[in-house]
């Protein structure tokens, strides 16, 4: 979602189906990262003005899916949002009971996804406000990722968009965004071993 004109302006990537600007030259937004091509990678630093990219995967992800490997003038932060990396994504996680059955929000009506994304902010603050720091003080744009780029990412650029003062109107568009390449999303990482049972 381009902020300024409320349209979404997605990035054309050969290795990534969910990437999109949100706020020019400060924010990005994308699914997995390790399939990009050269040519991603360097469209993403030459016209994005990418700087860095927050990887939101637990260390689990990262070693079976990879890294992105191509762009040497990006810096990679990893911040997961899961409490250990116990397993390949967040669902697996909170399947697996890292966290109480009623979930971390002390919240035991609210929906397993509503539970999942409350415990990002409980069970990983220190990743969320590294993740805003990061955003805040980079000099140029900073890519937020995670598996689908909708559950994590969400999070972290909504949090970061309100911090900033957006209006909530325009956080939740950005969110639902993600819908528009929903079927490429799971098209993708149902090619992928490490998400496909979890699909």
């Amino acid at each position: 979602m381009h902020i300024e004109n409320g349209t979404v302006r997605w990035i054309a990537l050969e290795g990534a189906a969910n990437a999109r600007v949100v706020v020019p030259g400060v924010l990005l937004r994308s699914d997995n990262l390790q399939s990009l091509t050269a040519r991603d990678a360097s469209l993403l630093v030459e016209q994005e003005a990418l700087e860095v990219v927050l990887d939101l995967r637990t260390d689990l992800e990262v070693e079976l899916e990879g890294p992105i490997t191509h762009e040497k003038r990006v810096r990679i932060e990893n911040r997961s949002l899961c409490p250990q990396s116990g397993g390949n994504t967040d669902l697996e996680a909170a399947s697996a009971n890292l966290w109480p059955q009623t979930g971390p929000s002390g919240r035991p009506d609210e929906p397993r996804v509503v539970q999942a994304y409350l415990s990002y902010v409980t069970a990983r603050p220190d990743s969320i406000v590294a993740s805003i720091r990061t955003i805040a003080n980079a000099r140029a744009a900073v890519l937020v990722h995670s598996a689908a780029g909708k559950d994590r990412t969400g999070m972290v650029v909504a949090l970061a968009l309100d911090a900033a003062g957006i209006e909530r109107e325009t956080i939740v568009s950005d969110y639902l965004a993600t819908a528009q390449r929903i079927e490429a999303i799971m098209a993708r990482l149902l090619r992928s071993p490490t998400y496909r049972s979890e699909l």
